[in-house]
């Protein structure tokens, strides 16, 4: 399993590639850096640019990843979309916040189809190979209507890489002084209406301990390693007409994760597969046809000792079918609209349910309808309705509208939205005993959430400066969470609905500066005000809010071009997480809290690289620059166990 140099074949593969061919000179134009002018699908599922979307949309490049040279898709979300807070809770699981809600609450997607995880707050990032990744596209709340069930807080859309030339191939492989390895290879086909891309990769991180302040001699806290295979391959074709186009998909991704006992493990499996067909019946109307099967399984394996053997943890298995007419009856100007119908089929089982064999099941069923409607020169209107039909509770109706108001050098989105999300079916049919301290329990008797989310986000761009700020409140009713019960004896956190309304509003700051040619900056801040209310026994009122209000990341990046061949490059980057002051529960049987102060701090690593070409790019790092570590061990710090230095390959034919 800890076999670091069986992957290193992959490193004498691609060169026999290179050298065949002159590169066409990179466009260092100010249209290239600046957001605006990206194209985008994520909004209505149709490819358009950033700049006449209404809906508040943020996308991430591929070459801002690139330029971060990351270890997992851990640091691309952390360093590249503000507000992201990430921790260990408990030994295996992940817990992410997104602006002040847990990923619950976000539909994560991949190519515009959404990933099963295990709920309960956390998602498994480490099936994505950062290297695979196109772009980032992140949708703000629930403004556009073809998204419903747990897009309440957003939807972040990973595009993944798709071939540009007739025939290319990329390696890329890093690592890191802290047992770190990442090896990837992709191969990308592109002729006669054909269009292949093959990716493949490893990647290896030893577990490691953290300690509190002073040095402990046994470690506190184990952050668990991870040993990971995956390959993906999308094939599609496209009639020369240009009418008619088809994709299959599919993935598979293995991965080990281990503590500080290598022969105990959990084995994860994660495979999807798919496809898509388009036909453009003529220059209005176009249909789309999806399927997609998605299944996310967990085991428990212990290789040696009496308790040898494989035991099943969880299963979760998702059928996505879905249909969607596209429409430009009158041409660009007048109203087009999106008309579509959805399915989503879920079942899941694992030993955190009250019968481990038992599958618990629930369908959605869904039609929706967007019109977007460029109403006068500078005024866009899109307006939609979604309706949500459960298969364990009645049906929902969730409008949205967004409004974009766009000058020469400036613009104005507004969106009103409400949203609707359904329990998970963790939150229904858990029943699981924590260590003998109390049993999480689920709750049929659930109702869905909904909320109402408004937001105001204007843009400025003045020659080399793009600035927008994005401004949100969204208030929610029926919102699950556990609380603490006593019944017969036993201690319970059960899942319930809380009574009355809950709210969480911020402000988010992204700032892009082409300084001059070859020099960016980039600067993203976020606001969360986040009020989590509980009473104690003696009826005293506590925050529980765990969301740090202050979160920011920065990014300066230079290249610098030696003759015609070489570049050298500077890449620093950084990450600030504010002070927290939260309560915490002291005794879950006696209801008692008391409130913890955790300071602020920040993380930065800094890269130095050499290109020939756009053949090939060395790369020398570090890893949080300044040794910061934790002086306390909690679910709300750092996990960085210290600075750490890495080299990265690019190979590019």
């Amino acid at each position: 399993m800890k076999n670091f140099f069986l992957p290193l074949f992959l490193l004498l593969l691609p060169f026999a590639l290179f050298a065949q061919r002159e590169a066409a000179p990179q466009d260092s134009t100010l249209m290239k850096q600046l957001d605006i002018d990206d194209v985008v699908v994520t909004s209505d599922r149709q490819v358009r640019s950033l700049r006449s979307v209404p809906v508040i949309t943020q996308v991430v490049r591929k070459d801002e990843i690139q330029n971060l040279n990351p270890r997992s898709m851990l640091d691309v979300i952390q360093f590249v979309l503000p507000g992201i807070e990430y921790s260990l809770h408990g030994g295996a699981q992940e817990r992410m916040t997104i602006q002040g809600m847990s990923s619950d609450y976000v539909l994560f997607l991949v190519d515009g189809e959404r990933i099963t995880n295990e709920g309960n707050n956390t998602v498994d990032l480490n099936r994505i190979d950062p290297n695979n990744i196109e772009r980032i596209e992140m949708v703000r709340g629930s403004a556009s209507s073809l998204y419903g069930s747990n897009a309440i807080g957003g939807v972040i859309n990973i595009i993944t890489r798709s071939a540009k030339r007739p025939v290319e191939a990329t390696y890329t492989g890093l690592y890191d002084s802290y047992h770190v390895q990442r090896h990837n290879l992709f191969v990308g086909v592109k002729q006669k209406g054909w269009q292949s891309a093959t990716t493949g990769g490893w990647s290896f991180q030893d577990a490691y301990g953290l300690r509190n302040a002073g040095g402990d001699v046994l470690d506190t806290t184990v952050v668990p390693g991870n040993e990971i295979w995956n390959v993906s391959q999308k094939l599609g074709y496209t009639l020369p007409s240009g009418r008619w186009k088809i994709e299959a998909n599919g993935t598979y991704n293995n991965r080990e994760q281990f503590a500080s006992n290598p022969s105990n493990y959990n084995h994860y499996v994660f495979y999807k597969m798919g496809g898509n067909t388009q036909y453009r019946f003529n220059e209005a109307y176009n249909l789309d046809l999806t399927y997609n099967y998605d299944a996310y399984t967990r085991d428990l394996v212990v290789e040696d000792g009496p308790n040898k053997g494989r035991a099943p943890v969880h299963d979760y298995r998702t059928h996505t079918s879905r249909v969607q007419l596209n429409a430009k009856p009158w041409g660009e100007e007048l109203p087009f609209f999106n008309l579509g119908f959805e399915s989503i089929n879920e079942r899941s089982r694992g030993d955190k349910f009250r019968d481990i064999h038992k599958y618990r099941s629930a369908a959605t069923y869904t039609g929706y309808l967007q019109s977007e409607w460029r109403a006068l020169e500078k005024l866009t209107l899109t307006a939609g309705v979604r309706y949500d039909q459960h298969s364990k509770f009645k049906g929902y109706a969730t409008p949205r509208l967004a409004v974009m108001w766009r000058e020469k050098y400036f613009s104005l989105r507004g969106s009103f939205s409400m949203g609707f999300r359904s329990p998970t079916l963790k939150e229904l049919f858990m029943e699981w005993n924590h260590q003998g301290m109390f049993i999480i329990q689920g709750s049929e008797k659930l109702q869905p959430e909904t909320s109402r989310m408004f937001a105001l986000s204007p843009e400025f761009t003045l020659g080399k400066l793009n600035f927008n700020m994005t401004g949100y409140y969204n208030q929610f009713e029926n919102r699950i969470d556990t609380r603490s019960v006593q019944e017969n004896g036993k201690n319970y956190l059960r899942y319930m609905n809380l009574g009355g309304a809950t709210w969480i509003t911020g402000l988010q700051t992204v700032l892009t500066y082409h300084v001059l040619n070859g020099l960016d900056f980039r600067l993203n801040h976020s606001f969360v005000y986040d009020v989590v209310e509980e009473k104690d026994k003696d009826g005293k009122v506590y925050d529980l809010s765990q969301v740090r209000p202050h979160t920011g990341s920065a990014a300066v990046n230079y290249r610098f071009t030696l003759r015609k061949d070489y570049t050298l490059g500077g890449d620093f980057s950084g990450r600030f997480n504010g002070p927290l002051h939260a309560a915490f529960v002291k005794s879950q049987a006696d209801n008692t809290y008391e409130y913890q102060d955790y300071p602020a701090y920040y993380t930065l690593r800094a890269g130095l690289s050499a290109s020939w070409k756009r053949y090939a790019t060395l790369t020398f790092g570090c890893e949080n620059l300044l040794n910061y570590v934790a002086e306390q061990v909690s679910v709300v710090t750092s996990l960085s166990p210290g600075r750490s230095f890495y080299v990265s390959l690019a190979l590019r034919y």
